[in-house]
């Protein structure tokens, strides 16, 4: 399973009801398969959160993508 999460979702239109959590700004989809991401529900909604952007993104810019684990246990920052 994997969850996408929309920063400032609060503030997307979602007619199809496909957006999760009950916070005041952030929400997310979660998906059961990749297949999912094609659903153009899903499409319309990454396009507006793009529109709401600040400030916009340029699609001719170079992208990075960056991947941070989840550890069940933090390492000690000190020699102890």
């Amino acid at each position: 399973m994997v969850s996408l999460f929309f920063f400032k979702g609060a503030l997307l239109p979602d007619p199809a009801g496909l957006l999760r959590g009950g916070g005041t700004i952030i929400r997310h989809i979660r998906f059961q398969d990749i297949r999912e991401f094609e659903n153009p529900e899903v499409e319309s909604l990454i396009s507006a959160a793009l529109e709401l952007v600040e400030p916009p993104l340029d699609p001719s810019a170079d992208g990075r993508l960056v991947i941070k684990s989840v550890s069940a246990r933090q390492r000690p920052r000190r020699p102890a």
